[in-house]
Protein backbone atom coordinates (compact mmCIF):
# COMPACT_ATOMS: atom_id res chain seq x y z
CA UNK A 1 0.00 0.00 0.00
CA UNK A 2 1.35 3.32 -1.07
CA UNK A 3 1.42 6.13 1.56
CA UNK A 4 -0.75 9.19 1.00
CA UNK A 5 0.92 12.29 -0.34
CA UNK A 6 1.94 14.84 2.27
CA UNK A 7 -0.55 17.41 1.05
CA UNK A 8 -3.47 14.97 1.39
CA UNK A 9 -2.34 13.88 4.85
CA UNK A 10 -2.08 17.48 6.07
CA UNK A 11 -5.48 18.26 4.59
CA UNK A 12 -7.05 15.33 6.46
CA UNK A 13 -5.36 16.31 9.74
CA UNK A 14 -6.46 19.93 9.28
CA UNK A 15 -10.05 18.81 8.56
CA UNK A 16 -10.09 16.58 11.65
CA UNK A 17 -8.72 19.31 13.94
CA UNK A 18 -11.10 21.88 12.47
CA UNK A 19 -13.99 19.48 12.94
CA UNK A 20 -13.11 18.94 16.61
CA UNK A 21 -12.73 22.69 17.22
CA UNK A 22 -16.00 23.57 15.50
CA UNK A 23 -17.81 20.80 17.39
CA UNK A 24 -16.46 22.11 20.71
CA UNK A 25 -17.39 25.70 19.85
CA UNK A 26 -20.85 24.64 18.70
CA UNK A 27 -21.37 22.58 21.85
CA UNK A 28 -20.32 25.49 24.09
CA UNK A 29 -22.51 27.90 22.13
CA UNK A 30 -25.47 25.51 22.36
CA UNK A 31 -24.97 25.08 26.11
CA UNK A 32 -24.81 28.85 26.60
CA UNK A 33 -27.95 29.48 24.55
CA UNK A 34 -29.80 26.64 26.27
CA UNK A 35 -28.87 28.05 29.69
CA UNK A 36 -30.04 31.53 28.70
CA UNK A 37 -33.28 30.12 27.32
CA UNK A 38 -33.88 28.05 30.46
CA UNK A 39 -33.29 31.10 32.65
CA UNK A 40 -35.65 33.31 30.66
CA UNK A 41 -38.35 30.63 30.48
CA UNK A 42 -38.12 29.84 34.18
CA UNK A 43 -38.29 33.56 35.05
CA UNK A 44 -41.32 33.94 32.78
CA UNK A 45 -43.00 30.89 34.29
CA UNK A 46 -42.20 32.12 37.79
CA UNK A 47 -43.92 35.45 37.07
CA UNK A 48 -46.94 33.64 35.62
CA UNK A 49 -47.15 31.37 38.65
CA UNK A 50 -46.93 34.36 41.00
CA UNK A 51 -49.66 36.17 39.06
CA UNK A 52 -51.90 33.09 39.10
CA UNK A 53 -51.35 32.72 42.84
CA UNK A 54 -52.22 36.37 43.44
CA UNK A 55 -55.39 36.08 41.35
CA UNK A 56 -56.56 32.83 42.91
CA UNK A 57 -55.91 34.01 46.47
CA UNK A 58 -59.25 35.85 46.41
CA UNK A 59 -61.04 32.61 45.58
CA UNK A 60 -58.98 29.77 47.08
CA UNK A 61 -56.99 29.57 50.31
CA UNK A 62 -55.47 27.04 52.69
CA UNK A 63 -57.73 26.18 55.59
CA UNK A 64 -56.80 25.55 59.19
CA UNK A 65 -56.55 21.87 58.32
CA UNK A 66 -53.86 22.66 55.72
CA UNK A 67 -56.02 21.68 52.76
CA UNK A 68 -56.98 23.93 49.88
CA UNK A 69 -60.55 25.17 50.13
CA UNK A 70 -62.74 28.02 48.90
CA UNK A 71 -61.93 31.40 50.46
CA UNK A 72 -65.27 31.73 52.22
CA UNK A 73 -64.16 34.72 54.30
CA UNK A 74 -63.40 36.86 51.24
CA UNK A 75 -66.58 35.76 49.48
CA UNK A 76 -68.71 36.33 52.57
CA UNK A 77 -67.12 39.66 53.35
CA UNK A 78 -67.63 40.95 49.83
CA UNK A 79 -71.20 39.67 49.67
CA UNK A 80 -72.14 41.12 53.07
CA UNK A 81 -70.52 44.49 52.33
CA UNK A 82 -72.32 44.70 49.00
CA UNK A 83 -75.60 43.83 50.75
CA UNK A 84 -75.02 46.51 53.37
CA UNK A 85 -74.20 49.08 50.69
CA UNK A 86 -77.60 48.31 49.16
CA UNK A 87 -79.23 50.21 52.01
CA UNK A 88 -77.84 53.44 50.53
CA UNK A 89 -79.84 52.99 47.31
CA UNK A 90 -83.41 54.28 47.03
CA UNK A 91 -85.90 51.55 47.79
CA UNK A 92 -87.05 51.48 44.16
CA UNK A 93 -83.49 50.60 43.03
CA UNK A 94 -82.77 47.88 45.59
CA UNK A 95 -82.42 44.58 43.80
CA UNK A 96 -80.12 41.58 43.53
CA UNK A 97 -78.44 43.05 40.46
CA UNK A 98 -76.84 45.79 42.58
CA UNK A 99 -75.75 43.29 45.21
CA UNK A 100 -74.01 41.00 42.75
CA UNK A 101 -72.56 43.88 40.75
CA UNK A 102 -70.98 45.29 43.92
CA UNK A 103 -69.89 41.78 44.90
CA UNK A 104 -68.10 41.39 41.55
CA UNK A 105 -66.45 44.78 41.94
CA UNK A 106 -65.32 43.87 45.45
CA UNK A 107 -63.84 40.57 44.26
CA UNK A 108 -62.10 42.43 41.45
CA UNK A 109 -60.52 44.74 44.02
CA UNK A 110 -59.36 41.70 46.01
CA UNK A 111 -57.68 40.31 42.87
CA UNK A 112 -56.10 43.69 42.04
CA UNK A 113 -54.90 44.04 45.63
CA UNK A 114 -53.32 40.60 45.47
CA UNK A 115 -51.47 41.48 42.26
CA UNK A 116 -50.28 44.80 43.69
CA UNK A 117 -49.12 43.07 46.85
CA UNK A 118 -47.28 40.37 44.91
CA UNK A 119 -45.55 42.48 42.27
CA UNK A 120 -45.32 46.07 43.53
CA UNK A 121 -45.36 46.19 47.31
CA UNK A 122 -42.78 43.44 47.74
CA UNK A 123 -40.22 45.82 46.24
CA UNK A 124 -40.64 48.13 49.24
CA UNK A 125 -40.42 45.55 52.00
CA UNK A 126 -37.35 43.92 53.46
CA UNK A 127 -38.86 40.54 52.68
CA UNK A 128 -39.16 41.11 48.93
CA UNK A 129 -36.76 38.89 47.01
CA UNK A 130 -38.32 39.08 43.53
Amino acid sequence: MKPLPLRTTLTLIFAAVLSVILTAVGWAYHATLKNQLDNSVSADLEDKARALHAILAAFICKGDNGKTQPNYSTWGGSLISSSISLSYYPSADRNAQHVFKNFGIGMGFHVAGGLVQEFILDKFTSRGKH
